[in-house]
């Protein structure tokens, strides 16, 4: 399966370093309150959404 953004359908490229894709939340409320912040409904257990739709301070980085 091709891993793309749910929001802007970017296909996730190892040359786009300053990109992420992050999965959406198993939290079933914090995932309806993702899915109502991108205007979509029944989103994939499987699905990413690219770091270009967040601000930086709101991602955690790991190290690794």
């Amino acid at each position: 399966m091709v891993r793309r953004c749910e929001v802007c359908k970017r296909q996730f490229d190892p040359s786009y370093q300053n990109t992420s894709f992050h999965r959406f939340p198993q939290n079933a409320e914090l995932m309806k309150i993702w899915e109502k912040n991108i205007g979509k409904e029944n989103v994939s257990n499987e699905a990413r959404i690219c770091s270009d739709h967040f601000h930086i301070s709101d991602i955690m980085f790991s190290p690794g």
